[in-house]
């Protein structure tokens, strides 16, 4: 009997120790977010997507998707929502296959029509493919849209500071210009040489930013606008890094944009490892008089590059959440219908061959469970 209670009290003893061991010594682990739990808590609607493999994409790689807002055959990086989103795409989601979810941005939207988004691959997409997630159908939810989270740089000038002006001629000028035109959201940065202003061959004003490199090839986007002159060989807008021109066009030329006269400008480069200064630069070929331009610079992004870069793969059906598990809508979820229940129909056994036959169902709503 003491020893029975000896044992017990051992036991007992032991038991707590551990459980007071397991407490204050082991670390508490992040636990990602299951697709169950997004289910619900409100995201009604799902579907998948593979991004294939590319040598050398590594991982966190942005990927572009295009989400319409109604019905149509998905399609590379083209994906319908059926009109279960919301309007402004403020509930749209991606999560990696653990549920997990992925940092994204917002390029641009018309709502009831079509969005623009960027996509933080996290998975390794160097040696095999990754499958994420859209999520969407969550009525109240609205946009977590971050490029500064989604890029490797991000820029929209929107806080107004971390770029530093410059000019080699007092007639040039430049701000972050918020009345006029910004490609998203509010606000754009300006560059101006006024009227009655004269200027030589070679002088310029710009912006520039230190920007830190890990010596992999990166793409350099951005968006581009400016009150174009008939009057060529003049003014340049040019794309700097350092020393090194990426990129120039005459702001004469009429270059096909994205509408409203921006242009999406989309450059790759190398730089080492270490810092270099990114310069967007309004550039004078030749000296001029009374001859003014403005140009505005809206949304720069820095992001991975690979060539060939990954591509877009099969989207998976639509599934919806339903009764603690997501269920694919391809063949039986009717919009608006809340309910089903499936019915087998065995075959004759007397060798009759029939395409087509009726048989009766009789419905009670009593045993339906009147729903």
């Amino acid at each position: 009997m003491n020893g029975k209670k000896r044992l017990s009290s051992s036991f007992l003893f032991t038991v707590l120790f551990f459980s007071f061991f397991l407490t204050v010594s082991l670390p508490q682990l992040t636990v990602p977010v299951a697709a169950t739990e997004l289910g619900t808590q409100g995201w009604t609607y799902r579907k998948s997507h593979t991004i294939n493999s590319a040598a050398g994409a590594g991982t966190n790689y942005q990927i572009h998707i295009r989400c319409y807002y109604g019905a149509g055959g998905d399609n590379g990086d083209y994906v319908y929502l059926n009109g279960r989103a919301r309007t402004d795409f403020g509930d749209v989601r991606f999560t990696d296959s653990s549920g997990n979810f992925l940092d994204y941005w917002l390029q641009k939207k018309e709502d009831s029509y079509y969005a623009d988004f960027w996509v933080e691959v996290t998975a390794d997409l160097t040696g095999q493919s990754a499958t994420i997630y859209v999520y969407y159908g969550k009525s109240d939810a609205t946009s977590s849209s971050n490029g500064a989270d989604t890029f490797i740089f991000f820029g929209d000038f929107e806080s107004q500071t971390g770029w530093t002006y410059e000019e080699t001629n007092v007639g040039f000028n430049g701000f972050y210009d918020t009345a006029v035109f910004k490609y998203t959201p509010t606000t754009s940065y300006k560059l101006l040489l006024p009227l009655s202003t004269t200027t030589s061959a070679g002088q310029y004003c710009q912006i520039k930013r230190t920007i830190t490199f890990d010596g992999s090839q990166v793409k350099i986007e951005l968006n581009v606008k400016d009150s174009s002159t008939s009057t060529s060989g003049y003014h340049h807008k040019r794309i700097y890094l350092d020393d090194t021109q990426l990129w120039s066009v005459d702001c004469s030329d009429f270059v096909s944009g994205d509408g409203y006269g921006w242009l999406a400008v989309s450059v790759s480069t190398t730089p080492s490892s270490g810092n270099h200064d990114l310069k967007l630069r309004l550039h004078e070929n030749q000296g001029v008089t009374n001859l003014p331009i403005n140009v505005w610079w809206d949304d720069v992004r820095i992001r991975k590059y690979v060539n060939p870069e990954p591509s877009h793969g099969a989207w998976g059906a639509e599934e919806k959440y339903v009764s603690g598990s997501w269920q694919t809508s391809q063949l039986g979820w009717l919009q608006g219908w809340s309910y089903r229940k499936s019915h087998n129909v065995t075959g004759s056994t007397d060798g009759a061959t029939q395409l087509s036959s009726q048989r009766l169902i009789r419905v009670d709503d009593a045993k339906l469970g009147n729903q």
